[in-house]
């Protein structure tokens, strides 16, 4: 079991209990169906609107109180895997709701719970793999990275593309975290390095450290970042016949 890939579906009642959960643990949620919510507190969308989490909402078109609430959640969604169904479902029960997403069609040759289930494949299951890496370069400084990949690498010999994120300004490696879950997604593996004098590759010292300070202080056109970036493109290179 991948702790970092979590998803909750929850139906009426039940969806505020859920978002509360949601935000009394330290790993992110990764996908949330909500389905007929009711009472939902503004403190939950507050939380699911300021949030990155994609929402699959859905309500019946016949029960226009509870639909408004779930079109509300996902126009305030910032995420742009959000989703809205509204089947038809002639009695207010959500369990009735359910099971009309069994038999109804969402495109040809595919039920709306096959098109639910692959939402959350795609949100929840689709994230690639994540590890750290350290990387040395060619004038020894040490580097350290993310190297994210998708699930299925090195799978019937097949190779993928690969990329190298360099990070500008003072931002590290982790500013990037969502845009390397959307290239594994599609299939391309991602090294994100942070440059001398940024996060972790700062070798334990702080910007007051005279060498962190003199990188700081020195024109980024004239520093040798580049030599970062090469680590990290060779790191790619290295495992060409693995990806």
């Amino acid at each position: 079991m991948d702790g970092f890939r979590i998803g909750i579906v929850a139906l009426q009642y039940s969806a505020d209990h859920a978002v509360r959960a949601m935000q009394q643990v330290d790993v992110p949620t990764r996908a949330i169906v909500i389905l007929g919510g009711t009472d939902i507190s503004q403190e939950s969308k507050d939380f699911l609107a300021n949030s990155d989490v994609p929402v699959f909402t859905g309500a019946s078109i016949v029960d226009k109180t509870i639909l408004k609430e779930m079109v509300d959640i996902y126009v305030a969604s910032k995420n742009h895997n959000s989703h809205l169904v509204t089947p038809y479902a002639a009695e207010r029960g959500y369990n009735i709701l359910f099971f009309e997403l069994l038999n109804n069609e969402a495109a040809q040759g595919e039920s709306r719970m096959d098109h639910l289930i692959r939402w959350l494949s795609t949100n929840v299951k689709g994230l690639g793999r994540n590890r750290e890496i350290t990387l040395t370069t060619e004038d020894g400084f040490t580097i350290h990275g993310n190297f994210r990949y998708p699930d299925d690498l090195g799978k019937d010999s097949r190779k993928i593309p690969g990329v190298v994120i360099a990070p500008g300004g003072r931002s590290n490696r982790y500013s990037y975290y969502r845009f390397e879950e959307e290239m594994a997604r599609r299939g391309i593996a991602v090294v994100s390095v942070e440059q001398r004098g940024r996060g972790q590759s700062m070798m334990g010292k702080t910007v007051e450290d005279p060498e962190i300070a003199k990188l700081w202080a020195e024109d980024p056109t004239e520093s040798p970042y580049f030599l970062d970036v090469l680590a990290g493109i060779e790191f790619l290179v290295a495992g060409r016949d693995r990806y």
